[in-house]
């Protein structure tokens, strides 16, 4: 019941493709931070426990960067600057110089404020690493509580829920405009038509989702940031995408269908995309001058 009113409230918002932004940025967003400015200042005037030493098989550094994919933070800065430009379209703002000024400064202070917010919580994490055998969702439910007492998880799933369906917005609206286009439907069909599918898939719960979305992501994770890179880097030569982008996305698909990649440096660390990436890259720097 709850999947079905949380992708109905996602629907009713979505439907009036002009205000997604502004209900992102006017609402969903503050309500996030603020809760989590909270928690974070409650925790560091207040300390929650003590930090203890912990280990992780292999490489820590690692560790944390592949299940960092599972935030898709990566992943939804590309889908979300889509959303940002159709939002600036909207708006008037059509001008390609204008546009990157806009979304240059929504990148510099999204990278703040997720640095602000990750390191917050690393240090709040820490505090509690003395209580073993905890999952994610109940680690950020412990912190939640021990911060802000019984409210904590009052707040807590205000944020999850406000966190969750800025995500659902976002990608419900940019799914549905591009496959408006694609297949000829109108959007509010297509918006339409997603929510009830998420609704459903929503309701075998959150560790099948996960099932099925770890080893999507280990496979588009690579391929994002090798394109972001790329981007950052401002490389216009073609051949360097093509050859990078199907080198990366070709391993990492090895790598779910568990191909023994161990002769790549790096594999053993989990990034065996690296290095055929790089080669890809200069494979296509070398073609471009021929």
């Amino acid at each position: 019941m709850c999947s079905v009113a949380f992708f109905a409230v996602t629907l009713f918002l979505v439907m009036n493709e002009s205000k997604v932004t502004d209900i992102l940025g006017k609402f969903l967003t503050p309500i996030i931070l603020v809760i989590l400015a909270l928690i974070t200042v409650f925790g560091i005037l207040n300390p929650i426990g003590e930090a203890v030493p912990t280990t992780v098989a292999g490489s820590q550094f690692a560790y944390g960067f592949i299940n960092g994919y599972q935030t898709m933070d990566a992943l939804a800065s590309v889908l979300f600057g889509v959303v940002i430009i159709k939002g600036l379209e909207m708006k008037g703002i059509k001008d390609s110089k204008e546009q990157k000024f806009f979304l240059t400064g929504a990148g510099v202070i999204a990278a703040i404020g997720l640095g602000l917010i990750y390191f917050s919580l690393i240090y709040l994490g820490s505090q509690i690493s003395f209580m073993k055998n905890l999952s994610t969702a109940q680690i950020a439910l412990t912190i939640a509580e021990l911060t802000l007492g019984q409210s904590g998880k009052l707040a807590f799933g205000i944020c999850v829920a406000a966190a969750c369906l800025t995500t659902s917005v976002g990608l419900t609206a940019l799914v549905s405009d591009w496959f408006s286009k694609l297949t000829g439907l109108s959007y509010k069909t297509i918006a339409t038509i997603t929510c009830v599918f998420s609704a459903i898939l929503a309701v075998a719960g959150l560790d099948y989702i996960i099932s099925l979305a770890v080893p999507v992501l280990v496979i588009l994770y690579p391929l994002t940031i090798v394109l972001i890179v790329l981007n950052v880097f401002g490389v216009e030569n073609k051949n360097c995408y093509v050859f990078t982008s199907l080198v990366t996305l070709i391993v990492s698909t090895l790598e779910v269908l568990k191909v023994d990649l161990s002769i790549i440096p790096l594999a053993s660390l989990g990034f065996p995309w690296i290095a055929p990436a790089l080669v890809a890259f200069i494979l296509g720097k070398i073609v471009r001058n021929k």
